[in-house]
């Protein structure tokens, strides 16, 4: 008897951009400064109304910083696959902040419901540190070879390590370290079958760690496996390798490094 399994992918479909929500913002940000200006609150900040409606143009202008670093740093392409991604997280921050810095326009309004603008402003700050905190997670992993499969070496959990990567990924890591624990020290070079495991599994970057040896071993790292980056300490520490050299050998194999 053939078992047939129907398989439904679901696929969250936005209606604005990146760039409309950063327009979005501007005009948020304006539109509140010039409500400011025109009811007149003290200008000097020297009254509580004053600086709380001010924190909903700070909140603004973090979001705009949040739009800059995904696009800078080209973070859309390696976003976890999340229902409420950063950008829309960071503009639903921008709105929190200024329907309470609405509130705050009228000391009386304020007055009567003090705890509705309160409670959404620290919504609005819940959600922008949520984003800064998604922007700056590395997760860091030491998984080490046993009985075939690859452990990740922690006592909190029976995951395989592919598998724990790719639920570190949809808990919001930005980034994963991974660092084996069967070659760290070595000098053997990378365990690449480890890291082409990983990267196949995830679509957040991977910095290579542990076994580094020679230049040859950063080359190969980075042909073979997918990883975004590799991290390097003995050979530097004891001075067997200049950054210098390695990103020269990098560049003459077509890889793209910094200057």
């Amino acid at each position: 008897m053939k078992m047939v399994v129907e398989v439904t992918e679901i696929s969250h479909r936005y209606g604005l951009s990146l760039k409309e929500l950063t327009w979005g913002t501007m005009l948020i940000i304006v539109v509140m400064a010039a409500l400011y200006a025109l009811v007149g609150l003290p200008p000097g900040l020297d009254t509580y109304y004053a600086k709380m409606y001010f924190h909903s143009i700070g909140i603004g202008m973090a979001a705009l910083g949040t739009y800059i670093v995904i696009i800078c740093c080209d973070l859309k392409i390696h976003e976890p696959p999340l229902d409420f991604p950063i950008h829309y997280r960071a503009f639903a921050a921008v709105l929190f902040a200024a329907a309470g810095g609405v509130f705050y326009l009228s000391p009386v309004l304020d007055m009567a419901v003090p705890d509705i603008p309160l409670g959404l402003f620290v919504v609005a700050f819940i959600l922008i540190g949520d984003v800064g905190g998604a922007l700056f997670i590395l997760l860091m992993l030491l998984p080490r070879k046993r009985a075939g499969t690859y452990d990740p070496n922690a006592k909190t959990t029976r995951l395989e390590a592919a598998e724990w990567s790719k639920k570190a990924e949809k808990l919001g890591a930005g980034e994963l370290l991974v660092t084996s624990i069967d070659r760290d020290g070595t000098k053997l070079g990378y365990d690449l079958e480890l890291l082409q495991h990983i990267t196949s599994q995830v679509s957040i970057p991977v910095i290579a760690s542990g076994g580094c040896g020679s230049l040859m071993d950063f080359g190969l790292v980075f042909s073979g496996t997918g990883c975004d980056a590799a991290l390097v300490a003995s050979l530097f520490h004891y001075g067997e390798l200049s950054i210098k050299e390695v990103k020269d050998y990098l560049t003459e194999n077509g890889v793209l490094v910094r200057p």
